[in-house]
């Protein structure tokens, strides 16, 4: 009996991997659907999609303009918040100076 079930196997199948089906990473699932709750809620048309692709792929992508841009408005924008800082701390002390004249000729006498 053994000989015969031995003989009914098939020997070409023997020591290969069969190929396994493409199958996708829970990875690339969760950063696929990430990405497909993007473009839902930004309402991006499916034909824009492919476009989008396509320039990610070949680096050109709008993000990384965007963010080139942002960087370099908040540069201007922290010049701009030291200049008013430093307009603001001038105004507070002339008019600390200001109340301490307006004080000293009150009481007749100086600090």
């Amino acid at each position: 009996m053994a000989k015969s079930s031995v003989s009914m196997r098939k020997k070409g199948n023997v020591g290969k991997k069969s190929k396994r089906k493409n199958v996708i990473s829970q990875s690339e699932k969760k950063r696929n659907k990430i990405k497909m709750e993007k473009i839902n809620k930004e309402g991006i048309l499916p034909s824009d999609i492919l476009q989008l692709n396509n320039e990610t792929r070949n680096g050109q992508s709008e993000g990384n303009k965007e963010r080139a841009l942002e960087s370099q408005k908040l540069q201007q924008d922290n010049v701009k918040d030291r200049e008013t800082i430093a307009k603001i701390e001038a105004s507070k002390k002339e008019t600390d100076d200001s109340m301490l004249k307006q004080i000293e000729l009150m009481t007749g006498f100086s600090l």
